[in-house]
């Protein structure tokens, strides 16, 4: 059993009294901390010496943006794993965003249901794509200028916890499908990261979506 520290941020309190109360539902939540503003997410990610597992961020923050709060994050703690919950659903700032490093993307009008899987698969996976995000990762790809050119060389194995890394739920699940131990599937993402030069599995499935490692036709439902 899990016992995540999360940090929920939005300027809204009564919004996030809602978030607050589905986030209490999810049993491997040990804690929860709130935030108003930009530097209180700061203040409290520094209080908690960096033992922050997940930040929920809106983008538009008071004192520092959703945007800057990321940047600060991702260079100080990059362990942090982040979700931004916004009412913002431009494309662009979704593909930016995840160039920024976040692991995980939601709208503010998402349901329940899909709010609390997006939070378990960023704590156990470390990334969420829904649809939205993959059709706009696709269309990045399909521009060109953004499309990542791979000559890499995978094994089939490899291949495998590749495609079962993005489908399965936990580094359990994904080594029961495969039949190996858990150290052995560590190993094999040791290897698929070294390869890809990549330095966790959010970066490095992005990468294998963007250089066509994953097809991602068949990843959108």
């Amino acid at each position: 059993m899990h016992n995540y520290n999360i940090i929920l941020a939005d300027d809204h309190t009564l919004f996030r009294s809602g978030i607050l109360a589905l986030l209490s539902d999810i049993s491997e939540i040990n804690c929860i901390h709130e935030a108003g503003t930009g530097k209180e997410v700061i203040s409290l990610v520094k209080a908690n010496n960096g033992n922050i597992d997940l930040v929920i961020l809106d983008l538009k923050m008071p004192e520092m943006t959703g945007v800057e709060v990321t940047r600060y994050l991702r260079k100080t703690y990059p362990e942090i794993k982040i979700i931004i919950l916004s009412m913002i659903d431009q494309e662009q700032v979704i593909a930016e965003m995840f160039k920024e490093g976040v692991n995980g993307y939601l709208l503010k009008n998402c349901n329940e249901a899909t709010f609390k899987e997006a939070v378990r698969d960023v704590l156990y996976k470390g990334f969420y794509f829904n649809n939205k995000v993959l059709s706009i990762i696709k269309r990045d790809r399909n521009t060109g200028k953004n499309q990542v050119e791979s000559n890499i060389f995978l094994t089939n194995r490899e291949m495998e916890v590749l495609n079962a890394m993005f489908q399965e739920f936990t580094m359990k699940d994904i080594a029961t499908k495969l039949n190996i131990s858990v150290r052995t599937l560590e190993k094999h993402k040791a290897h698929l990261q070294e390869k890809t030069k990549t330095k966790n599995s959010l970066e490095l499935i992005l990468f294998a979506i963007k250089s066509g490692l994953l097809d991602i036709n068949i990843l959108i439902q």
